[in-house]
């Protein structure tokens, strides 16, 4: 619930945010990791006074909880972002991105040494906000500095077909996910298995059989490093209604996802669920028959 809470809270900062004056959005380099340079990025201050120091350290502070800076980035569309930074100060504080698929974000706790932070998001659009939020309760100072930016390497990703291949759920547990004799089991917002994620630029489809204890599972989400992924896609999982069933969720694009994504289901919080195997291909029209035949690794 709590980070369910969290999502409300920083939903309500960006309403108010957007409300100021318009940025003018910073471009994302092209380069890889190596050849990236510090962003000359156009903050904004919210509930924040922000200042910039001759070495060129960012200096906030934040008057109440969610005060701080935010910007506009305009990484290339279709392609996974970092950026990495260094941060210290007092309390805790959040970097946070808000795109297409809502927040992702890197809770921290400072102190009076510089800590490195690394935060991703896998943005279609090419329109990005990232934002540094004070989580403390009261007014809190923020020293931020050498902020880069830059889309990760797709030079080895292949553009072929994937046939189906099977995968075993208790093989592959998620962070909260409870094994069982049938799978992995897990209720609500649970995160209960964890899939690799094919290096590969076609749409990519994950085919889950699930059985759930009496079918009030609204829909099945990929989540990758903080970041729900393409949930407006997601298939109603409604039909298994107690009896195993093959969900098809997808399409991906793995360009925007990390190396690992975990599932989760939304629905009744007192309903759970069992995952027994998963399939992944670039092949959407498999049949259940199908499916049931694929050799689990």
């Amino acid at each position: 619930m709590g980070k369910q809470l969290l999502l409300f809270c920083f939903a309500v900062f960006f309403a108010c945010a957007i409300t100021a004056e318009e940025a003018v959005p910073s471009t994302v380099p092209q380069g890889a990791a190596g050849t990236e340079k510090t962003l000359p990025l156009n903050w904004q201050q919210v509930n924040a006074q922000m200042s910039i120091d001759s070495n060129k350290v960012i200096i906030v502070k934040a008057e109440k909880h969610l005060g701080g800076i935010q910007c506009k980035l305009k990484p290339p569309k279709d392609r996974r972002i970092r950026v990495i930074a260094e941060v210290k100060g007092m309390g805790k504080t959040t970097v946070a991105f808000n795109g297409s698929f809502g927040w992702s974000y890197h809770n921290m706790t400072l102190s009076d040494q510089w800590q490195n932070v690394s935060i991703e998001y896998g943005e279609p659009s090419g329109d990005l906000m990232l934002a540094v939020l004070s989580m403390n309760n009261g007014p809190a100072d923020m020293e931020i500095k050498n902020i880069k930016a830059f889309p990760l390497d797709i030079s080895e990703y292949l553009d072929e077909e994937i046939p189906p291949v099977g995968f075993k759920a208790l093989d592959y547990p998620g962070p909260n996910g409870r094994v069982t004799a049938a799978g992995m089991y897990g209720k609500r917002w649970y995160h209960i298995v964890k899939m690799p994620v094919p290096t590969n630029t076609r749409p990519i489809f994950y085919f889950v059989h699930i059985k759930s204890e009496d079918g009030a599972i609204k829909d099945l989400y990929w989540m990758g490093k903080g970041q729900r992924t393409n949930a407006e896609n997601s298939i109603s999982a409604e039909k298994a209604n107690g009896q195993w069933a093959w969900v098809k969720t997808g399409p991906y694009k793995a360009i925007l996802l990390p190396e690992e994504i975990t599932l989760g289901f939304s629905g009744d919080p007192k309903i759970g669920a069992i995952v027994d195997k998963i399939v992944i291909s670039t092949n959407d029209e498999l049949t259940d028959q199908q499916l049931d035949a694929v050799e689990l690794q």
